[in-house]
């Protein structure tokens, strides 16, 4: 099943939205009809992977170029709000976020940790009988 442009921009992460609009409107400027394949995080980073349709080879390149500056973009900015982000890879997971983000990212996790602690705990209480 192909999804439509919107659904690819509804499920991009919140923080990239607005690159993701601007990067969609340029290259709808371009072809009205280009696909969006996938718009992914992959490492840290957006990956926005489209189907260019019928264009010319300079269109092509420009479309390219538009997609590598929204992936570019994405490296400075906090998936989660949009402000000024870096790359995050103390937990499990590379990602790009801003401080205060990060802050409540680590919270989650160790609340997270906490309570699989205590299931565990809990667990192993109950195998004891």
């Amino acid at each position: 099943m192909t999804q439509t442009n919107e659904y690819w921009l509804d499920i991009c992460p919140d923080g990239w939205k607005q690159i993701v609009t601007k990067a969609d409107t340029m290259l709808k400027f371009i072809n009205p009809d280009y696909k969006i394949a996938q718009i992914k995080e992959k490492f840290g980073d957006l990956r926005y992977y489209i189907y260019a349709g019928d264009v010319s080879d300079i269109e092509a390149e420009i479309m390219h170029a538009i997609t590598g500056w929204a992936e570019g973009r994405s490296r400075h900015t906090c998936m989660e709000c949009g402000k000024f982000g870096q790359t995050r890879d103390d937990h499990y997971w590379i990602v790009t976020l801003c401080d205060d983000c990060n802050v409540k990212r680590n919270e989650d996790i160790a609340r997270r940790e906490v309570a699989v602690r205590e299931m565990q705990e809990l667990a192993d209480e109950l195998g004891d009988d």
